[in-house]
């Protein structure tokens, strides 16, 4: 039974169609009554035909007697030219036409609507690629620039140098003032820092490492005095 039954279009002066005009002659209203309910059962089939043979369903339904039926069938179809049959199926010359013009109409309009619901199921399918899409992008952006986070060596602070001499120009870590105090005693390096400090103050020696410069001086000169004259010996600051 199709979706769609219980619609048909019916003319509002059927009543005045000779064909039926001469059925009501002889059968009345109950027989024009008849008459639509038969054709209202060939609305409800998919191929909008009856067999023949179905004359005890259409009694049921319209609580009329098996034998009534069959004759008015017979009359409908071979007096009144209301029905057409082929000796197995009958049908509605009328019906088959109206239904034909509504089915063409609806399948316009489904197909009309397949189009239009295809079209934004594409337009939402594009929409979800796009945003898979940027998505994907944003982790893979966020992924790159965790990796570039991680693969940034981490500088090491430099250690804070302090200010030696008396102008404060000879600059050394800690750990690079025990190294020297180490290696060349208290006297030696504090008099290499009071010449370096002086040389810097006075004659403007630039070094970008004061470490190495002592480092390379204390290699290099062998006047450095290492006895500790009172006029040498200085607290470092």
């Amino acid at each position: 039974m199709k979706k769609d039954s219980m619609y048909f279009s019916h003319d509002s002066n059927a009543r005045h169609d000779p064909n039926i005009c001469e059925m009501r002659a002889e059968y009345g209203m109950e027989g024009y009554g008849l008459y639509w309910a038969i054709v209202e059962m060939l609305r409800e089939q998919e191929n909008y035909k009856l067999k023949l043979k179905r004359t005890n369903a259409i009694a049921m339904q319209t609580h009329c007697e098996k034998s009534k039926i069959k004759l008015f069938l017979k009359a409908c179809i071979n007096d009144y030219e209301l029905f057409k049959s082929d000796g197995e199926w009958f049908w509605s010359i009328s019906l088959l036409r109206r239904m034909k013009i509504k089915d063409a109409k609806s399948d316009k309009a489904r197909k009309s609507a397949e189009a239009r619901w295809g079209n934004n199921a594409n337009a939402k399918q594009t929409q979800c690629d796009s945003n898979a899409l940027k998505e994907r992008k944003g982790k893979e952006r966020k992924k790159s620039i965790q990796k570039k986070k991680t693969s940034i060596k981490i500088k090491k602070k430099k250690p804070v140098r302090k200010k030696y001499g008396e102008y404060k120009h000879v600059l050394l870590t800690p750990e690079q003032y025990d190294n020297l105090l180490k290696k060349c005693g208290k006297f030696k390096l504090n008099f290499m820092i009071k010449r370096l400090d002086e040389g810097i103050e006075m004659k403007g020696y630039s070094y970008k490492n004061h470490n190495l410069a002592i480092q390379n001086w204390e290699k290099r000169q062998t006047d450095i005095p290492n006895s500790e004259p009172t006029e040498y010996d200085f607290e470092d600051e």
